[in-house]
């Protein structure tokens, strides 16, 4: 991995950003808004999931190793990363990623920055298909952790009726 992000073999962790909190209390379940659950794929033991994150300008602050560790065994959770035209690194941080794990990490390049909602919306129009049972956002800023994933999926499967 080490040689895929020169930036970790030095030590150096990408930090985190700190614009967005949580209100004490408050369900995180706002930070990925958009569930579309596919319907006439049968019965599956295993939840297949694709995670649109939305990046502008996140080549210092996106925490790669966060992402490149993060494992999940009772759900198949891939990631499309939605890079917003942006004007620094975070392209080919982008691209380095997705060639260490192309199984795990899409890669959709906007050519000029249109906004995280348009970024999120074309990332979503990208990720729909049959394999995936939902697709959903979360930020490149992990104010909501990755481990915080498959207790939404659980709380999805475990609820058909709400969509």
């Amino acid at each position: 991995m080490a040689e895929a992000f020169p930036e970790l073999a030095k030590g150096r962790r990408a930090r985190a950003g700190t614009e967005h909190h949580a209100r004490p209390g408050i369900n995180l379940g706002y930070r990925c808004a958009y569930v579309v659950k596919e319907t006439g794929n049968g019965p599956k033991s295993v939840a297949n999931a694709k995670i649109v994150i939305p990046c502008y300008n996140e080549e210092d602050r996106l925490d790669v190793s966060t992402f490149t560790d993060f494992k999940n065994s009772s759900h198949d959770i891939t990631f499309l990363f939605v890079n917003d035209g942006s004007t620094d690194g975070t392209f080919r941080l982008l691209e380095r990623l997705q060639k260490s794990e192309p199984a795990k990490f899409n890669l959709l390049n906007l050519p000029y920055n249109q906004g995280k909602a348009e970024a999120v919306r074309q990332g979503l129009l990208a990720g729909i298909s049959p394999q995936h049972d939902y697709i959903r956002f979360w930020d490149a800023d992990l104010a909501t952790p990755l481990d915080a994933i498959p207790a939404f999926l659980d709380l999805a499967e475990s609820r058909p009726d709400v969509e």
